[in-house]
């Protein structure tokens, strides 16, 4: 069969020489493989009876990555080589020729779409790899070849990172009236059947050929990523529980990352495989790619979790909980992202290449992180925030010239730092300021988490549905960009899309008033304001020690506030202070890591 594209173009001219498709493929090793998915043989890629499809995947990636080494040959676009291999793989679902390269194809298609920031697209097609892939009964254990269960496990990952999550209807007592869905979330209780094996990786060491499976473990805490994921679009939507509950989302997810934490294998972890030296790493990055991966998704999970952006204790009508919980979550918050600007360093002086995405993602989070404490009254975190903001910040720069979602993600940032650290912005904090850093906020959390802004996108007509949408955080809303929900009219800087939702508010206004742990919706509970009110500051005195041990009631914490600064935030760790224990173990022995 002669495949054509929609346009009429023949696939034949599509295709490159073997001399570049091989050029591509080494592009493809270098930037990713294991980074995260695991799905090519290099030896059996370039053979006669490869699929197109797959090559065509390569050649889209391996060209959007490093455009520069392909400059000198007449090529097509990376998109045109995308929009070719999907022609195909459709072509080949809707007529009943699938086979295993057609599903690495899929699952090639469905990454290519996430580095190209079209998120919907990307959410669509991982599902139906799943879809596909549980049809044909790879997903449990039959004793499947490596390649399969590699390509079982590589969807399972995908999913995770960008997959859509499943929903099934909710049928309260009052389920006539008010009927919702309830979201898949945790552990089963039983099972329906074994997963397929991990695929071992095998690596020469020393000239002996050694078995590590460490990329499992990278799978394992994607499934945990997964979680972190839900919990910030439930937050979005104000449907969670309060997060100090013992039954709650926020409890669940720490203790499976408490549990992931305790029996990761003592030989991978930071503390013994830091100290590696740099020619090593540099000469084995097929084992350090999924062992720093692991390590950048343990302390992200942590930094969304207790990022202060969830829990504005000024929030809710009743300032009453526990102030315990915030001033945890906000260590939490500032030990890990820390964290994330050391591994930084360290794969730099390591000389690993951090190629994939998500790292980009995990800075931007730190980086919002880092920001909030450079406005901190200890002199000690105030510089040691600087600094870090400035090793993520020059990290995400760079990562945006090789991915178009990293060029998204940076812009975001930028956005998001001229708004809250802009001398010139913060004379006058406004209504319309600080709805602005808010759903800049909410923006940054929809990219880390692959939510797309107009679900659908790539996928349906234009006059499909009417041009209505829900967006994640449950109002109904245009298609068109329209300015936050302000009173008086915001100016171009403050446009934010479809992230319009408040911050959820963990406590009722009264006792028996419903809608506890719901949204309030924006503008709600703000006052009327005229064009040009400035909203109260929060530069008030620093308390003493004895007012900061006060009831909760009476001195609620105020570790949240981007319009007006950090307020209060003295006592909390300080992660370049050595404490007396540390004097005689190494540097690499610090408190917080993995």
């Amino acid at each position: 069969m002669v495949w054509c594209m929609r346009d009429g173009t023949h696939l034949c001219s599509l295709l490159p020489s073997q001399h570049v498709l091989e050029e591509a493929l080494e592009v493809y090793f270098a930037c990713a493989h294991l980074q995260p998915l695991w799905l090519l043989d290099r030896d059996l890629l370039l053979r006669h009876d490869t699929c197109q499809e797959l090559l065509l995947m390569v050649m889209a990636i391996g060209s959007l990555y490093d455009p520069s080494r392909f400059a000198q040959y007449t090529l097509p676009a990376p998109q045109a080589c995308s929009d070719a291999a999907r022609d195909i793989i459709m072509s080949k679902v809707a007529s009943g020729g699938l086979a295993i390269p057609v599903l690495q194809a899929l699952c090639l298609l469905a990454f290519f779409n996430l580095l190209s920031s079209q998120i919907a697209l990307a959410n669509f097609q991982t599902t139906l790899a799943k879809t596909l892939l549980q049809s044909s009964g790879l997903d449990v254990e039959l004793s499947q070849p490596p390649p399969q269960r590699r390509l079982a496990w590589s969807i399972f990952m995908l999913d995770s990172i960008c997959g859509q999550h499943v929903k099934l209807p909710s049928f309260t007592d009052d389920f006539l009236n008010t009927a919702r869905y309830a979201v898949v979330q945790g552990r089963p209780d039983g099972a329906l059947g074994r997963l397929p094996r991990f695929p071992e990786e095998s690596y020469i060491y020393e000239g002996n050929e050694t078995s590590l499976r460490i990329w499992g473990h990278t799978v394992r805490i994607s499934c945990l990523w997964r979680e972190a994921r839900l919990y910030i679009l439930r937050c979005a939507e104000g449907d969670v529980s309060a997060p100090w509950k013992p039954d709650s989302s926020y409890t669940l997810i720490l203790s499976h990352i408490t549990d992931f934490e305790s029996t990761y294998p003592t030989p991978y972890r930071y503390d013994t495989s830091s100290l590696v030296a740099a020619d090593e790493v540099a000469g084995h990055p097929q084992f350090w790619w999924p062992w720093i991966r692991i390590q950048f998704m343990y302390h992200t999970i942590y930094c969304m979790l207790n990022h202060p952006f969830l829990y504005p204790a000024t929030a809710s009508k009743t300032p009453l909980g526990p102030n315990g919980f915030w001033k945890t979550a906000s260590q939490l918050a500032l030990l890990h992202s820390t964290w994330i600007a050391r591994l930084v360093v360290w794969a730099k002086n390591k000389g690993l290449p951090l190629n994939e995405p998500f790292y980009a993602q995990s800075s931007v989070l730190a980086a919002t992180l880092h920001a909030y404490w450079t406005r901190a009254n200890d002199p000690k975190i105030k510089a040691a925030a600087e600094k870090h903001l400035d090793i993520c910040r020059t990290f995400v720069e760079e990562m945006s010239h090789r991915w178009p979602i990293c060029a998204e993600t940076n812009e975001l940032l930028k956005n998001f730092l001229r708004l809250t650290m802009d001398p010139e912005l913060q004379t006058q904090i406004t209504v319309e300021h600080s709805a602005a850093i808010e759903n800049s906020m909410w923006k940054i959390l929809d990219c880390v988490v692959a939510q797309p802004e107009r679900p659908g996108d790539g996928l349906f007509q234009k006059s499909y549905g009417g041009g209505r949408h829900t967006d994640l955080r449950g109002q109904p809303g245009p298609f068109n960009v329209e300015d936050p929900d302000v009173t008086s009219q915001a100016s171009d800087i403050y446009a934010a899309g479809a992230c319009n939702a408040s911050r959820p508010d963990w406590f009722p206004p009264t006792a028996t008033e419903p809608g506890h742990g719901r949204m309030r919706q924006r503008g709600r509970d703000i006052p009327p304001t005229v064009e040009g009110e400035q909203l109260p500051q929060t530069n008030a005195p620093q308390p003493s020690q004895a007012e900061q041990s006060m009831d909760i009631a009476e001195n609620p914490p105020l570790l949240f506030d981007w319009a007006g600064g950090v307020s209060g935030t003295t006592g909390f760790y300080d992660p370049n202070v050595r404490f007396p224990w540390q004097d005689s173990l190494s540097w690499a022995l610090d408190f917080g890591n993995l």
